[in-house]
Order: structure tokens, then sequence, then C-alpha cells
């Protein structure tokens, strides 16, 4: 699952798309991509991942000097942890 960000709809994700699935009906394919409506929290369970990555460098931005800080703890924030959100089974078995 993708937003609808315009740089998800580039040829390389389309040509990507169309060469994992090809020859498959669509039941069967390993990978598809719904496009979600971009900035739409209520719809798109990253815009909820990014907002406890905005929080935490919220809480911890001023322990940082230098901007390599600040993208450290964005960076670390999201590291090896697996994220689930209620809404992301509105869309069927997410895997």
């Amino acid at each position: 699952m993708i937003e609808g960000a315009s740089y998800h709809k580039y040829a390389k994700t389309r040509d990507y798309l169309n060469e994992i699935n090809a020859g498959l009906e669509k039941e069967k394919w390993p990978v598809e991509c719904l496009l979600f409506a971009p900035n739409v929290p209520d719809q798109n369970p990253v815009e909820d991942i990014g907002w406890q990555i905005k929080n935490h460098i919220r809480k911890n931005f001023m322990e940082c000097d230098t901007f390599s800080q600040v993208k450290s703890l964005f960076e670390s924030f999201g590291s090896g942890k697996v994220f689930d959100f209620s809404k992301m089974n509105m869309y069927g078995e997410f895997v």
C-alpha cells in the first residue's frame, strides 16, 4: 500500500509492479499497491508513523546541537520497529 504521492506513480514503480505481477491473476499478485489520498491520516497508516516520529523529534530536539543529531533521532526511532495500526486492516489482509 502506498499513499497517492506523485513519486509513487512514477514509471519505475509501475514497471516494477508489472514485472513482479506479470502473468498472474490479481488474487495471486505478490505485491498490490493501493493509492491512498496523500496527507489523509484517516486513510493512511503511514501518516501515523510520521506523526510518532515527529513527536519523538519534538520531545528530544533540545538535546540536539546539529542537524545530523536530529537525523539520527529520526533514523533510530523507526529502526527495527513493527508498527501495527488498526486502520491497516481497513484494506483487507495486511501482510
